[in-house]
């Protein structure tokens, strides 16, 4: 996995409305290693930061992309687990 959130992001985004968290994404990863599809699985507990998360996930991350044996590309879902804290 290429691309990151870190911890500065996400206190930029939970401000003073949540300073330690976690969050459970489930992304769909294409055949060029990008997200195309994010959902959230565990609920930070903010619908707003939920989103804006998965906003900067689809935007930032990219993946290797799964192969069959026989080196067809293909869609894969990988969780991703967000942590924040002070």
């Amino acid at each position: 996995m290429a691309g990151r959130i870190s911890n500065r992001d996400y206190r930029a985004i939970a401000g003073r409305d949540i300073e330690q968290g976690t969050a459970v994404f489930t992304l769909l990863v294409d055949t060029n290693g990008r997200v195309a599809r994010c959902r959230t699985a565990t609920s930070s507990g903010s619908a707003r930061i939920d989103s804006t998360l998965c906003d900067m996930l689809t935007r930032r991350l990219r993946f290797r992309p799964a192969r069959e044996a026989d080196g067809t590309l293909l869609y894969q879902d990988v969780n991703y687990v967000a942590r924040w804290g002070r």
